[in-house]
Formats: C-alpha cells, sequence, structure tokens
C-alpha cells in the first residue's frame, strides 16, 4: 500500500513489490556472505531429505514421509514435523475458525521443511547452549534465571555466568 500511497498504480505496486523483495534479498545474501550460504545449504540438504533428491542429475521423487531430523550438541533431537494439510472451515457461535488437519497420506510438506530448516537450526543450537550453561551453573550453585536467548544470573555471578557461557559456546 505504500507504493500506491507514492503514486504507483495498483497494476504496477504487484510487479514493483516483487522487484524489491528481490533486490532485497540479493543486498541481504551479499552482505551476510558465509552465514547465507551456510544458510542455503541447510535448505538444500533439507529439501534432499523430504524430496528424496538422488543421482548426480537431481532427479527427484515423489515428496516422502520422511521428516527432517537433527541431533543438537547437547543431544536432544530436533524432528520438524510438517506435514502436508488441509484447513478445514468450523463454524461456531464466535465465527468461523480456520483449522488445519494434517493429511491422511503422511506425506511431508517439502515447502514448509525447508523454509524451516535455517531457523530451527538456530533455536536447536540456543537451546543447545543453554542445556549445557544451565547444566554447568547447576554444577556450580550458580543461579540462573534464562528468558528466551538471554542469560541472567545474580549480580554477583554475573563474571562467573559470563565464563561459564563462552566455555559452553566453544564446547
Amino acid at each position: 500500500w505504500r507504493l500506491i500511497e507514492h503514486g504507483i498504480s495498483q497494476e504496477d505496486a504487484g510487479p514493483c513489490t516483487i522487484y524489491l523483495a528481490d533486490v532485497i534479498m540479493r543486498a541481504l545474501k551479499e552482505s551476510t556472505g558465509k552465514a547465507s550460504q551456510i544458510m542455503q545449504w541447510f535448505k538444500d540438504s533439507a529439501d534432499c531429505v523430504v524430496r528424496r533428491v538422488v543421482g548426480m542429475d537431481g532427479a527427484r521423487k515423489e515428496p516422502t514421509t520422511q521428516t527432517v531430523e537433527l541431533i543438537s550438541p547437547s543431544g536432544f533431537p530436533m524432528v520438524q514435523p510438517y506435514w502436508k494439510s488441509r484447513r478445514v472451515a468450523i463454524n461456531t457461535l464466535a465465527g468461523v475458525m480456520n483449522v488445519h488437519v494434517p493429511d491422511e497420506t503422511g506425506v511431508v510438506d517439502p515447502v514448509e521443511s525447508v523454509r524451516g530448516i535455517a531457523p530451527n537450526t538456530i533455536h536447536m543450537f540456543d537451546a543447545a547452549l543453554l542445556h549445557r550453561t544451565a547444566a554447568q551453573c547447576g554444577m556450580m550453585k550458580v543461579s540462573l534465571v534464562p528468558i528466551h536467548d538471554d542469560f541472567n544470573s545474580h549480580l554477583c555471578s554475573m563474571d562467573t555466568l559470563g565464563q561459564v557461557n563462552r566455555a559452553s559456546f566453544i564446547s
């Protein structure tokens, strides 16, 4: 709508938006370098798992029931159960509710699996760091208050917490 406010016609706004999104994504990839390459590697790997890419020609089979699964550095499994689903509208007294119901075939949604792998991997590493830091703090009797991906402690324990956190990250 901002484009329309600046005099771009409704007809031209869609193609302009697509062009701008492409320019921004290319700029992000250029400015983040290796991080973008690593993210693309994860996406390509997830795509291979859920579509079963075979052979050097990259021939694809049908989407499978195989989910993307990783083991975190602290030993916990990360499973992406993105199943194909269908939307069902349910009429209620409060209005219409749309509910996503898993497809009966049990086929994995390849688009969602590929889209989710990079952020889920980052969350997996964050959780592994929290797990290791919490375990070490527990052994050292250092109070720990984790809030999302932030670590807090009593003021007199902050130096120790920082050392534990850095050591946990490296390990």
